[in-house]
């Protein structure tokens, strides 16, 4: 299942405390995954640009660019990628 990470994911109008954000996952199959969200809200712009290194041990995968160094749990739905956060706030991805 893991092999299915590798590549880049966006998920749009995620609905955060500073309003609707698109987050932008990159999962390389050697070295650091990246993450980057931003806001189409004028003087927002980009709100977080994190490289890290990450860990999948079954179904989750932990890493410091995921809100400060966290783990979340991470499955598939037909072709999207669902990352569902210990708080339980679930976030959908496409495929970019």
């Amino acid at each position: 299942m893991e092999e299915r990470l590798h590549g880049t994911w966006i998920a749009r109008d995620v609905d955060t405390k500073m309003g609707e954000v698109k987050i932008k996952l990159t999962f390389r199959e050697e070295g650091p995954m990246k993450l980057a969200a931003w806001s189409d809200i004028p003087f927002v712009g980009q709100v977080r640009d994190k490289t890290a290194e990450y860990e999948v041990n079954g179904n989750v995968i932990s890493s410091k660019a995921i809100r400060g160094g966290t783990s979340v749990e991470y499955s598939f739905d037909g072709d999207d990628l669902i990352i569902k956060y210990k708080e339980g706030k679930t976030v959908r991805f496409k495929r970019q």
